[in-house]
């Protein structure tokens, strides 16, 4: 008989890492970081890069090489830069500790380059799916049982009414801070009702409060979706 198969990124209690990206973004006003730099920091850490980036010639010495997507991998996980953007991030669906051990010795790396004090906030963004055997709908409806918005909705439209998705943010959130945080939740029809999508981004100023949220993400993730419906 075969083995059955591990799924990768698989959590206890049923929750699935699909993807966990941690990133820094910088607030220079000319960025100084470029490609050949970029790359030659990941190579430093065992990264295989894909392109070589030279320095250009004939141009005068203030020009830097930009650009921006993936530039180097180590194993499943991916490095991605953006010039434009001033940022830099690590993508896999690994243990968080070993991601933000990356970004932190990437960081270390580039230390002679790049002035920590301009780092405008670090972010994360993940996607996860949770297998709910009793129904992904079932779930949501009891995690927004006398929610206001429910109340209110089955008055105003006179009939009984359930949440169906959540997009929760951090109290006073606005989506174009430094410190910010957002989980979303939604079944996932296509998966025959058993799974429920889980998004979150969040942006923390310095880098000990964000590893802290960071690490503790997918424990704070199972015990928010604790409350299953009663069989």
């Amino acid at each position: 008989m075969s083995q059955p198969i591990r799924m990768k990124g698989r959590i206890s209690g049923g929750l699935q890492r699909l993807a966990f990206r941690v990133s820094a973004r910088f607030k220079y006003i000319l960025f100084p970081l470029d490609l050949p730099s970029y790359a030659a920091a990941l190579a430093a850490g065992d990264f295989i890069v894909g392109t070589e980036f030279d320095e250009p010639l004939g141009v005068p010495p203030g020009v830097f090489v930009g650009g921006q997507g993936f530039v180097g991998r180590k194993g499943d996980i991916k490095a991605d830069f953006s010039s434009d953007k001033q940022f830099f991030g690590i993508t896999g669906n690994q243990e968080p500790k070993l991601l933000l051990g990356e970004l932190e010795n990437l960081l270390k790396r580039l230390k002679d380059i790049l002035d920590l004090e301009r780092v405008e906030f670090f972010e994360l963004q993940a996607r996860y799916r949770l297998s709910q055997p009793m129904g992904a709908l079932a779930t949501i409806s009891a995690l927004g049982q006398q929610a206001r918005i429910v109340e209110n909705a089955t008055k105003a439209f006179s009939q009984p009414m359930e949440m169906y998705s959540a997009q929760l943010t951090s109290r006073g959130g606005d989506p174009n801070s430094a410190n910010y945080f957002e989980v979303w939740v939604q079944p996932i029809p296509a998966l025959a009702n058993k799974v429920l999508g889980i998004g979150v981004v969040m942006r923390k100023p310095d880098f000990e409060s964000f590893e802290e949220q960071a690490t503790s993400l997918e424990s704070n993730l199972s015990r928010f979706t604790a409350m299953s419906p009663k069989q």
